[in-house]
């Protein structure tokens, strides 16, 4: 199990310990409390491991927060079960459109 999120804008990624070494692994510090840290430290608590999360800010979130309609994506299950018209194509121009500056990064959430 890989699990990845984000250190700043760098990725991080925690690999869960072999039986072996998880006694000697007793605690992680998970650095950011968005969406990406909070999920690492779900994980890490998931193997039994004890976890503290630091952030900056007084309230955990970091940019998950300005996500106020969700997350994005395309052809989801309740846009099919809606009958909604979607497809890669017009989520790329979406994002675009909404202020993303870098096409080749869009692409990749595709």
């Amino acid at each position: 199990n890989l699990v990845q999120g984000t250190l700043g804008a760098r990725p991080a990624c925690f690999i869960p310990p072999r039986a072996s070494r998880r006694r000697a692994m007793q605690q992680v510090i998970v650095v950011g409390g968005g969406l990406g840290g909070l999920s690492a430290a779900h994980t890490v608590l998931e193997h039994g491991i004890k976890v503290v999360v630091i952030d900056k800010n007084a309230f955990f979130g970091g940019n998950s927060t300005k996500a106020t309609s969700g997350i994005n994506g395309a052809l989801t299950r309740a846009q099919r079960n809606l009958k909604i018209g979607d497809s890669p194509e017009i989520f790329v121009e979406d994002t675009m459109r909404g202020g993303a500056s870098r096409p080749d990064l869009v692409k990749v959430l595709c």
